[in-house]
């Protein structure tokens, strides 16, 4: 370190001359097809949930609907 008093600076020198670890090219293709892997089964995971979304907010307008029109007798109906 290089500089004083909480002016500490990395010198040129040692970040030239560092060494970066990186994986080989087969490495780096198994991360990457693993992370595809994940990504495709986080992606069915969030379509299946949007999907069961709009099936609920069909649902409910459904639910409203029949109640408002009377097709389901919600008079006797206790709200806990």
């Amino acid at each position: 370190m290089t500089g004083a008093a909480g002016q500490k600076r990395v010198p040129a020198s040692f970040v030239e001359e560092f060494l970066i670890g990186i994986p080989s090219i087969e490495e780096q293709v198994k991360i990457v097809d693993h992370i595809d892997q994940q990504h495709k089964i986080v992606d069915e995971v969030i379509n299946t949930s949007s999907r069961h979304i709009e099936l609920l907010k069909e649902y409910r307008t459904t639910l409203i609907s029949d109640v408002v029109t009377g097709k389901i007798d919600v008079r006797d109906e206790v709200i806990p």
